[in-house]
């Protein structure tokens, strides 16, 4: 299976489980590795802004790694929301623990967040171009090492403005994604968009194949798990989507340099 780099803990604001009971779920899964991602925000108005507790998490990560390492191998990571506009607050953050890899979120546009429904009152193209011009942003300038979620704001768009087709941004989704290749950036699929009506990955497939023609190398995978019911979600299904891409190959991170490992089940 492969490496689950996206689940939320109890250090997290908005996440049920604790790390042991995590670990739990994953080994009854087959899983040999995963990470903990846990929010880290710093957005003024961020419902999980000052939550996160670097140092009581690192030793809870000990203590994980002491009772289930010789089963499971366990990864410190950071999802964090706009790394490009917090750079300053990230980095001694960054450079206080040896973290194996960074997600960037795109969560908030101005002063709405893409998981608010007043975001989805103006039309949808103005929604989604403005959400990607964004990102871009965050690319371009951001401290991380996989950019999670890419196309997020379907999740909720969906309800408002029915099917997202990637096409209709493509663009703009290009762009984004060329910008990813060039600074060899991982490229996430997230598989929590599965749970929800959207019922697709985030992002698209199609996206997953751009990325391919775009240069892109470093893919990885996250269920966005914040139960532990969740871990490894949908895991197979990325794992076919991302060799109909074309991809061979998947990243696993540790203290931040990826390694390519070939795709779990690889049809030769």
């Amino acid at each position: 299976m492969l490496p689950d780099y996206h689940i939320h803990s109890t250090f997290s604001c908005d996440a049920h489980d604790s790390m042991a009971v995590i670990c739990r779920a994953a080994l009854s899964l087959g899983l040999q590795e995963i990470g903990f991602s846990e929010h880290l925000d710093f957005h003024p108005l961020d419902e999980c802004l000052g939550f996160f507790q670097v140092d009581q998490f690192w030793e809870a990560l000990e203590l994980c790694r002491a009772s289930f390492g010789s089963q499971l191998t366990l990864r410190a990571g950071l999802e964090t929301g706009e790394p490009h506009l917090y750079a300053q607050e990230l980095k001694p953050v960054l450079t206080a623990h040896p973290w194996d890899y960074v997600l960037g979120s795109q969560h908030w546009i101005e002063d709405l967040t893409v998981f608010d429904p007043s975001y989805f009152e103006q039309p949808a193209r103005e929604a989604y171009e403005r959400y990607f011009t964004y990102e871009l942003e965050l690319v371009r300038n951001g401290d991380f090492d996989i950019l999670a979620h890419m196309d997020i704001p379907k999740r909720y768009g969906f309800d408002a403005y029915g099917e997202f087709n990637p096409q209709d941004w493509q663009s703009h989704i290009r762009a984004v994604l060329a910008e990813l290749a060039r600074r060899d950036r991982a490229l996430e699929v997230n598989s929590g968009t599965l749970r929800r009506p959207v019922n697709e990955t985030s992002p698209a497939a199609i996206i997953l194949r751009w990325f391919h023609e775009e240069g892109g190398r470093l893919v990885t995978f996250g269920s966005d798990a914040h139960r532990a019911e969740h871990v490894g979600y949908g895991c197979s299904q990325v794992s076919r989507q991302l060799q109909t891409a074309g991809f061979r190959e998947f990243a696993r991170y540790e203290r931040r340099q990826p390694e390519l490992h070939p795709l779990p089940g690889l049809e030769v």
